[in-house]
């Protein structure tokens, strides 16, 4: 081989082995659908999120083909999401968990999500991450990374669904 060949041979090596390593550290694309992003199903119901601003729409929709009992809230004077919470990566690379419930005592509200049905609360993650439940720590302006998990125990609730589902990490921007 003359060196010239040998030197393209090089080049379009380095190009392939460039685009592998690109296309290696990409994270999977999220599943989205009507701007939600959906986590993965599990046992007939999966979880999914949508943003408006500093607002998180939090999902659950019924994928099965029969009827399903989900732990939706719990009321003691305002929406508490007893099973939720958010998992969040801060700017500055720290991790914390934001309750979205700091209630207790309180008997959650199961709903029937029919099939192909959702059920859906909005939050502002702000408001919720500067409660005296996540130590009155408010989110600043940044870029976060978040994950959404909905999580019911066995005991709960009665007759009830009872795992752990959850969508992300996806990347939110704190206005």
């Amino acid at each position: 081989m003359n060196a010239r060949r040998i030197q393209t041979v090089v080049i379009v090596a380095v190009m392939i082995l460039a685009g592998l390593l690109v296309v290696c550290d990409a994270a999977p694309a999220p599943r989205t659908s009507r701007g939600v992003i959906w986590g993965t199903e599990v046992d007939s119901l999966r979880v999914g999120v949508s943003a408006d601003g500093n607002k998180l729409v939090l999902r659950m929709h019924n994928v099965g083909s029969e009827a399903v009992r989900a732990v939706s809230h719990a009321d003691d004077g305002g929406t508490h999401l007893v099973s939720f919470r958010l998992e969040i990566i801060t700017p500055t690379g720290d991790t914390r968990t934001v309750a979205l419930s700091d209630t207790s005592g309180s008997s959650p509200t199961v709903v029937t999500l029919e099939p192909g049905k959702d059920l859906s609360h909005t939050v502002d993650i702000v408001e919720w991450s500067g409660r005296a439940v996540n130590d009155s720590d408010e989110l600043k302006p940044g870029l976060y990374v978040l994950s959404v998990i909905y999580e019911v125990a066995s005991g709960d609730a009665k007759n009830a669904w009872t795992g752990k589902i959850s969508v992300g990490p996806v990347k939110h921007e704190i206005e």
